[in-house]
């Protein structure tokens, strides 16, 4: 006997693009997601902190899979 679940409420906040909402009898083939995100400058923290003249460098790269 499968299991049966019910919700009196379900509510879904965020799905992101690594996510999926599937309902009912399914079957996910090749369901993936691949993404890159190039930042340059990071993160300060602390007080009172001046930040000028700044240069970032960001260099692409393959993905780890792609490289020969």
């Amino acid at each position: 006997m499968a299991p049966n679940i019910k919700f009196n409420n379900f509510t879904i906040d965020h799905v992101s693009s690594s996510s999926g909402v599937f309902s009912g009898d399914n079957l996910q083939q090749n369901f993936s997601y691949q993404a890159r995100k190039n930042e340059g400058n990071g993160t300060v923290n602390g007080n009172h902190n001046l930040i000028y003249n700044n240069k970032h460098v960001v260099t692409k790269t393959k993905p780890e899979q792609d490289r020969s």
